[in-house]
């Protein structure tokens, strides 16, 4: 499964479209709200796969010693280096997100350890497992 479009005439990939623009989380199983980071377009691809519950690990949504955990910097369409990273933007689409999954009744906790996200319950990857 992908967002790429260059792979729709593949028989074994199913593109799946992202909309861009969208907060929470699509239930059309076509579209994914986006939501501004992969992972929170992975929560909605995981509810649109069935999941029962979702555990969030690598979610820490924030610098780790003044640096991006994901991406150094992107190139801006000028060619000069733009930096990312803006988390605080990134945290606010979750409360959405942590919305919609009420709605479907799919819990979701958080398994990060040092998580900048305070809108799921939080617990070790330990707790997560058993």
């Amino acid at each position: 499964m992908t967002v790429r479009e260059e792979h729709q005439n593949r028989p074994d990939v199913r593109v799946v479209f992202r909309e861009p623009h969208k907060l929470g989380l699509s239930q059309n199983p076509e579209k994914l709200h986006w939501n501004l980071s992969s992972g929170a377009c992975a929560i909605n691809l995981a509810t649109l796969l069935g999941a029962g519950k979702i555990v969030l690990l690598g979610f820490d949504m924030k610098q780790k010693d003044g640096q991006n955990n994901y991406h150094r910097d992107y190139v801006n369409g000028n060619g000069t280096h733009a930096a990312v990273g803006n988390y605080e933007l990134m945290r606010s689409r979750f409360p959405a997100i942590a919305a919609g999954l009420l709605n479907l009744n799919i819990p979701c906790i958080n398994a990060s350890p040092d998580s900048a996200i305070d809108c799921f319950p939080k617990c070790t990857i330990a707790e997560a497992v058993a």
